[in-house]
């Protein structure tokens, strides 16, 4: 693991990265393997954000990862892991099915292949048959114009809509929307919506183009694990970024960004020290950067307002279970989505009590059944991730300084988070009985904790909320930066999750190196006229 600091620099680097999480990672590691300088500071003892682990007894633990998608040679992540020099450094394991996800008494598993799903859902919902030929097929052109077309660039319209009219027709549609076009059953919009979880909306209010985007990468990337843990991937990006001359520092929390003529020069650390650089590169929470560490008064009214209305996305409250036995025998794929409601959309009601709520949804994971090297032998991981609220579960601005003013408060919270723990597990014994009875220990994050290590507010685990109209807020953002300043990660581009951050980061490297050229050649042509 990644632990510890290094020495900083005395001397401007050519680019600050702020954070260390997987999008950071990327923009530092392909600018570094470039010929730049580059300095990553994160305020955390581990790189890699949401992508870390840690060790309990023995055991493995994964922060709050279940899957990726897109580590199958030549597709655009992979190409991300070759252009980052981390590819090598890393194993990956697939995972076929991709998935199992349980709608009450209906249990659907969900192979590797996109054509398969596409016939074995056609087979049980035969009167949907053409809807869903016709749904995979605009979801595999929307995945298409994603791809080619600046995500910035959407929400306004273009030449592009031409090229790709379902991108035209889509790109202000919720994803419930897009799925009613085409298919008409309720539980059949269920199943094809269980990815939600995946992005934190229910199907009503998610973005039809984030939603397709995930849906067929994951077929058509494959679906993986990182060997060892996802610490491996994050320290990967570290020692590729270190190979290439530039550095990780950790232990540092950057408070505010040095502004001098207009233009971003630099920042300031907590601890009053200051860090020159040519740019700055924050992968961190947008509206903290913007708001906090730049300063609203820097930034149009407008725009602030913009920006103060998009909210950040929901949270998790993730229970690792380390089981004293082996769970290999399950008759289940190791990632599960247990809805046992029957409906995804219910599952987003967070007003009831976990305790009292027939519909609440969760995702349950064992991952050593697919890595046996995350346990000891005999023993397994059991783990479970419960979509919520940052807000309601004390990763607020308010409830922090409430828990940290009062010894009391930060009790109650301890006794409701192992209560919460213990309810999930409980729910979750109805398909995996006697988990409780072989637990060797529980150990529970909460969104609080999510907000501890990252500093997104809320405990965001996907950046802003992944509604329609952040595409509008992303030409806002790119517009509104001051010189000197660009921003990469999950609150940008295309959203939450490792892959979209990576592909972030990478492609905002791709946008600087890319200016740098142009002047390099502007100045080259200046200078050979005025020797004319």
């Amino acid at each position: 693991m990644t632990r510890g600091e290094s020495t900083l620099p005395t001397r401007p680097v050519d680019t600050l990265v702020i954070g260390a999480g997987i999008g950071g990672l990327a923009c530092a590691a392909r600018l570094a393997r470039a010929g730049q300088r580059v300095l990553v500071i994160d305020q955390h003892f581990l790189a890699g954000g949401y992508c870390t682990s840690f060790r309990r007894r023995g055991f493995t633990l994964d922060a709050c990862i279940d899957t990726i998608c897109g580590a199958r040679p030549g597709s655009q992540f992979w190409r991300v892991l070759e252009g980052s020099g981390v590819a090598a450094r890393v194993r990956f394991l697939q995972q076929d099915p991709i998935r199992e996800n349980v709608f009450g008494a209906l249990s659907i598993k969900i192979p590797g292949a996109m054509d398969a799903y596409e016939a074995a859902l056609a087979k049980r919902w035969k009167r949907q048959a053409r809807g869903l030929r016709e749904l995979f097929a605009v979801m595999r052109e929307l995945l298409q114009g994603m791809l080619m077309v600046p995500v910035e660039q959407i929400w306004n319209g273009g030449a592009f809509e031409r090229v790709f009219p379902a991108l035209a027709r889509w790109k202000r549609a919720t994803w419930r929307e897009l799925l009613q076009h085409y298919v008409h059953d309720e539980l059949l919009i269920s199943v094809l919506s269980e990815r939600c979880s995946y992005v934190g909306l229910p199907p009503s209010r998610v973005s039809a183009l984030s939603m397709a985007t995930m849906f067929v990468s994951y077929f058509e990337g494959g679906t993986w694990r990182v060997e060892g843990g996802y610490q491996r991937l994050a320290d990967a990006f570290v020692a590729s970024i270190r190979a290439a001359g530039s550095e990780v520092v950790l232990g540092h929390r950057v408070e505010r960004l040095l502004v001098e003529k207009g233009r971003v020069a630099g920042v300031a650390l907590a601890d009053g020290r200051e860090v020159r650089a040519k740019r700055v590169v924050s992968s961190a929470d947008a509206r903290a950067t913007l708001l906090s560490m730049l300063g609203r008064e820097r930034l149009a009214p407008e725009f602030v307002d913009a920006l103060e209305r998009r909210a950040p996305s929901l949270s998790f409250v993730v229970v690792h279970v380390g089981v004293k036995r082996d769970l290999s025998g399950l008759p289940f794929v190791p990632s599960m989505g247990y809805f046992p409601g029957g409906s995804v959309e219910r599952s987003f009601d967070f007003a009831r009590p976990v305790a009292d709520d027939p519909d609440v949804g969760m995702g349950i994971i064992v991952p050593t059944n697919v890595d046996k090297t995350l346990a000891p032998p005999g023993q397994s991981i059991l783990s479970i991730h419960y979509l919520c609220s940052g807000r309601d579960q004390g990763a607020s601005h308010e409830a922090r300084a409430s828990a940290q003013a009062s010894p009391a408060a930060t009790a109650a919270a301890r006794a409701q988070k192992d209560e919460l723990a213990r309810t999930l597990v409980r729910r979750a014994e109805a398909l995996i009985p006697g988990i409780l009875d072989h637990a060797d220990f529980l150990s529970v994050a909460t969104p609080h904790t999510m907000w501890r290590y990252t500093l997104n507010d809320e405990g965001a685990a996907y950046g802003f909320e992944q509604t329609p109209e952040r595409f509008a807020l992303l030409e806002q953002l790119r517009a509104s930066l001051p010189a000197g300043l660009h921003l990469c990660g999950h609150w940008t581009d295309w959203g939450g999750g490792v892959v979209a951050a990576a592909c972030s980061g990478f492609e905002e490297a791709r946008r600087i190196l890319s200016a740098e050229a142009r002047r390099r050649r502007a100045t080259a042509a200046a200078s050979a006229r005025s020797r004319l």
